[in-house]
């Protein structure tokens, strides 16, 4: 992945996550501790010094989010928050049951399947 394409992916997750939490961007420059425009010309330029594009990372981090979300070119199999990562497993362990049901059931299946394919031959 080039530089360019990293700081653009970051740039859209980031202007992402700040309308998300309704924030200005005077007011993350604020929580983040950057200068006045800073932020601003971060998202306008897509670009800005790397003490800068760290501090906005680690800012998000802080806040809950997944640093893989942030700069992963496809981030659809990543979890955005840490806690939807609970989430994540917690649906699977609610559905763990249903997977051996039907792992049970495709088994007989095959077998009445098979059982089937044998008469049929018999005739």
């Amino acid at each position: 992945m080039k530089k360019k394409e990293l700081t653009e992916i970051l740039v859209r997750r980031s202007k992402e996550l700040r309308i998300e939490n309704d924030l200005t961007i005077a007011e993350l420059e604020n929580l983040m501790g950057l200068g006045k425009n800073i932020y601003s010309y971060f998202e306008q330029a897509q670009g800005g010094q790397i003490e800068t594009l760290l501090t906005i990372i680690n800012y998000w981090i802080d806040q809950g989010y997944n640093a893989s979300w942030l700069v992963t070119r496809n981030n659809d199999n990543i979890y955005k928050k840490e806690e939807h990562q609970i989430y994540m497993d917690i649906d699977i362990k609610n559905h763990q049951k249903d997977i051996t049901e039907i792992s049970k059931l495709t088994t007989e299946l095959n077998k009445k399947v098979s059982l089937f394919e044998k008469k049929i031959k018999e005739y």
